[in-house]
């Protein structure tokens, strides 16, 4: 079954195609859309929502996918509750939430359409509501169904999540915070279970915005730095870089102390709560590619910060990993035993379905039958006439063959074809495995190249009159490299510059000259 899972973002519009085959995702492409470059195209009063929706229409026009289509509602929207039914079946939970959601809420459930996640825990259930007000849907449904839009599974990301993690190894308590362009939203995540979701409007937008007004750019070009220039330090890092790198650090710093102040708060509370503490916080989306934004959120959260990066995550780069990540959990999710939350249910159901209908099948069965029964005739007519005649030729010409010099079959071998062909097949096998060897070994003596390290380190360093390279060596991926400079300074600045590069293992050589500077790291 093909997939095509839709993340729509305020930033740009995600597209992850895949096709699920026996429990397994292949990659089949990707794409992304970004608004801000295709916005002008659009009346100015035109809601994200309808952008978002002219996009997926153009992009389903052109590509002619057929297929599940998967795309999340968005959170300003919707709300979520979280319901512990102690019940040990699912019937009964299922009969449960109603009740238990009215209690909940501040509206009758006349006024609101919802769709639910059944979570088991020993012998209870628990229960992930997700909510949205009824007349909003009820025209969000139409507007999407008179469009041509309508998807398999209109869900939500907290759903997406829970569902994805289900099926995962993952133990203990931990966040994973989803840094977006005009919000950041963070869940907390317990043995597996969504147990709690925040939301701030802070995001990368911000940044871009912070960078544009200090250095007097525009938003575009801002955004190409953030994405390729930008960076944080923490404090002991700060005394390791020139003024000016300090004081970009000091404004990144002050930009997005916000969010460090929310997730500081949503975690007191989140110990206050369940009393327990966190493990572990997962950072995704695209401003989580921004140089040393682990080690500085680390540093000022007390708890070890990393990239979500799910294994298997086929066709992209690690640059794309963070921004495709949620769409490719809508994928994946697909073969977790916990659903994700789905909309489209009840009066809604969408109009795609998994199966066939049963004329369908039946028209298509009885023509595979007819297919099959003149293949099966085919077949049978082509071994009688054909194949028969045919494997004596290719007996003959395989004799003939095994008994060529070059070979070294011994004539003791040459006798066993006839009884056994099986043994003359694992000989040749072998011997051609031995050929092969051979091959690797001659090939790789040739595939040494020295100069990659040199290429790397080119293309980090910016040139620079004042510093020269006086020597280059590389032992066996072992490089050592050593600068010289009628200035100390600037080989100061090249030490800082060199720590924050991508060189595995690097490490500085005791110069006693303060004019010269050696540098030692691996070839990867």
């Amino acid at each position: 079954m093909n997939i095509l899972a839709i993340d729509l973002g305020s930033y740009s519009v995600k597209f992850y195609e895949c096709r699920l085959e026996r429990k397994q995702l292949k990659y089949l492409g990707h794409r992304e859309v970004i608004i801000a470059k295709i916005r002008s195209q659009f009346a100015p009063e035109t809601t994200t929502n309808e952008i978002h929706n002219e996009i997926v229409k153009s992009y389903l026009k052109q590509s002619q996918f057929e297929g599940k289509i998967i795309y999340q509602i968005q959170e300003q929207f919707t709300s979520s509750r979280y319901l512990e039914l102690p019940v040990n079946s699912r019937k009964k939970a299922e009969q449960m939430i109603p009740f238990q959601l009215e209690e909940d809420i501040p509206y009758s459930l006349k006024d609101i359409h919802f769709t639910s996640t059944l979570i088991k825990n020993g012998e209870n259930f628990s229960a992930l509501i997700s909510i949205a007000q009824l007349d909003y849907f009820d025209n969000y449904y139409n507007y999407l169904e008179s469009s041509g839009t309508l998807p398999a599974i209109l869900t939500t990301e907290m759903g997406v999540i829970q569902s994805f993690i289900d099926q995962k190894a993952y133990s203990g308590s931990f966040c994973v915070v989803d840094i977006g362009h005009e919000t950041t939203k963070a869940y907390f995540i317990h043995n597996r279970e969504v147990i709690s979701s925040h939301l701030t409007n802070l995001g990368g937008k911000v940044l871009d915005e912070i960078i544009a007004q200090t250095y007097q750019i525009s938003i575009d070009e801002a955004i190409i730095y953030k994405h390729e220039n930008c960076f944080f330090l923490t404090e002991d890092q700060l005394d390791d870089v020139t003024g000016e790198q300090r004081e970009f650090a000091k404004l990144m710093q002050q930009a997005i102390m916000p969010l460090v102040l929310d997730l500081k708060r949503w975690e007191l509370g989140y110990r206050v709560k369940f009393g327990n503490p966190i493990d572990n916080i997962y950072i995704t989306g695209g401003s989580s590619n921004i140089n040393n934004i682990e080690n500085f959120l680390t540093s000022e959260l007390n708890i070890k910060v990393q990239k979500f990066d799910p294994p298997k995550m086929d066709g992209l780069t690690e640059m794309e990993k963070p921004q495709f990540l949620l769409s490719y959990m809508m994928s994946a999710a697909q073969r977790s035993s916990t659903l994700m939350p789905n909309f489209l249910t009840g009066k809604y159901t969408s109009g795609f379905s998994d199966s066939i209908s049963l004329h369908s099948l039946s028209f298509i069965l009885s023509r595979a039958l007819m297919l099959m029964v003149v293949l099966s005739a085919l077949m049978m007519i082509d071994r009688v006439f054909f194949l028969n005649s045919k494997n004596d030729e290719l007996d003959r010409r395989i004799t003939k063959v095994i008994k060529a010099d070059n070979l070294e079959i011994s004539r003791r071998d040459q006798r066993k074809y006839r009884r056994d062909p099986e043994s003359i097949l694992r000989l040749m096998k072998r011997k051609n495995s031995m050929v092969k060897q051979e091959v690797k070994t001659i090939q790789s003596a040739t595939e040494v190249n020295a100069t990659n390290a040199l290429v790397q380190l080119s293309e980090y360093i910016t040139r620079n009159e004042l510093v020269n390279m006086d020597f280059y060596e590389n032992k066996n991926g072992s490089v050592r490299v050593k600068f010289s400079s009628k200035e100390p300074k600037e080989l100061e600045v090249l030490k800082s510059h060199l720590k924050l590069g991508p060189f595995e293992k690097l490490e500085f050589g005791d110069d006693k000259n303060e004019n010269s500077l050696t540098i030692n790291f691996l070839d990867n």
